[in-house]
């Protein structure tokens, strides 16, 4: 029995953070999809446009995650200097986090500690992959080169 509930463990620390993660990205590609969509029928372009825009969004959203991502100068071994450095503080939650956190299946989850959660900077990777992923449907499934 140790090992089912190392197992269940592990998923009721892990799966709320990831159903908040893919509800923040299911967020952000609603907004971009809608910015996308509004800013092709202000120009008059067709959904060429509007696909070019999410993909040239999601590849821009890829590089400052990853920007993000990449790890920070010195190691993790170094002693650090200053109570401010050791300590890591929580950033209060944006507009789309809220937005995200506000709408199922988020809301029905408890949310994890901070410890545990994923990174801004993992979700808004998250985002990205997926909003290439909707510009890659418009393009195939849809039929718009």
């Amino acid at each position: 029995m140790g090992a089912r509930d190392t197992v269940a463990e592990w998923l009721r620390q892990h799966v709320p953070a990831w159903i908040y993660a893919c509800t923040y990205a299911f967020v952000v590609v609603v907004a971009l999809t809608c910015v996308a969509l509004l800013f092709t029928l202000l120009t008059g372009g067709d959904l060429v446009r509007a696909k070019l825009f999410l993909f040239f969004g999601g590849w821009i959203l890829l590089a400052i995650a990853t920007a993000q991502l990449w790890p920070q100068r010195g190691s993790e071994d170094e002693p650090v200097d200053s109570y401010d450095e050791a300590v890591e503080t929580v950033a209060p939650d944006g507009r789309m986090q809220r937005i995200a956190n506000a709408i199922p299946p988020a809301r029905w989850v408890r949310r994890p500690p901070p410890p545990e959660r994923v990174s801004m900077a993992g979700k808004q990777f998250l985002a990205a992959v997926a909003t290439l992923a909707v510009s890659f449907f418009i393009e195939t499934a849809l039929g718009v080169a």
